[in-house]
């Protein structure tokens, strides 16, 4: 059977919102590389293999009171799947809530995240997946 990669996307938001490591790890592959598109800061703009992801995405939430992914757009092309998506969130110590949009660019394998692409400059992430950049 094949697998939905949008869908498979979408869980990964979903397992993400719910902070639920369990299930977002079984929707990563072993081999999976995370990169940031654009430079954010001293921080390495890289993360591969599971686990030192997965140590990524639970500092990042720490650094949140509450935080919510929402995907509006969401298409597979060429193998890759976009998702274009409004995040919402309270940054922790503050009392404002801030809201961005950010895309992710992201191949799966067996239905697992292999390698996905965070865009800060959503228009960025179009044209990236027009031109079969990532």
């Amino acid at each position: 059977m094949d697998v939905d990669d949008v869908a498979q996307m979408k869980a990964v938001y979903d397992a993400f919102n719910r902070r639920d490591f369990k299930d977002l790890a079984d929707l990563l592959d072993p081999d999976v590389v995370f990169e940031e598109a654009e430079s954010r800061g001293d921080r390495s703009r890289e993360r591969r293999g599971r686990e030192q992801l997965l140590e990524y995405l639970s500092s990042w939430w720490d650094a949140w009171e509450t935080v919510h992914w929402e995907v509006y757009d969401a298409r597979e092309e060429g193998g890759r799947v976009l998702t274009l998506c409004n995040v919402r969130g309270r940054p922790r110590g503050t009392e404002t809530d801030v809201e961005r949009r950010m895309a992710h660019i992201t191949r799966f394998r067996d239905g697992r995240m292999l390698h996905t692409r965070s865009y800060v400059d959503v228009e960025r992430a179009v044209a990236d997946l027009e031109e079969d950049v990532t």
